[in-house]
């Protein structure tokens, strides 16, 4: 690639959901996890007010159709299933073993999938010369 200041803003944005991801990652909270392109920095960068026009976004370019296929769609689902642990646990009130062991699992898949997500968009940084 060469390095417009257009790319110098499209690899900060990807740098910066990297970050976002990472903080994402180390969330104590399921809840307070928020995903969707509006979350993400090169998602807001890429597409601005028009959604699903992400055609030289990294991720894009890499062939993926609007983050279809990445490790994003995992990361989703594991913090739903993080989610349905802590409200059982928390909000219906359930204190015994098997639940607290399935909240500890699905924080723990959780977290595998967001490296995962974090390790793909460090694979779309470009290599260095």
């Amino acid at each position: 690639m060469t390095d417009t200041p257009l790319n110098k803003e499209i690899f900060a944005a990807l740098d910066a959901s990297i970050k976002a991801w990472e903080e994402k990652r180390d969330a104590v909270d399921p809840f307070a996890i928020s995903m969707g392109h509006i979350y993400c920095p090169l998602c807001e960068l890429m597409m601005g007010d028009n959604e699903g026009e992400c055609d030289n976004c990294p991720v894009a370019l890499a062939g993926f159709d609007e983050c279809e296929g990445t490790p994003w769609g995992k990361a989703s689902d594991a913090r739903k299933s993080w989610q349905h642990a802590h409200r059982t646990l928390f909000g219906l009130g359930h204190r015994n073993k098997s639940v607290v062991l399935e909240l500890w699992r699905w924080k723990t898949e959780w977290q595998k999938a967001a490296q995962n997500e974090i390790d793909f968009l460090k694979s779309l940084r470009p290599a260095a010369e």
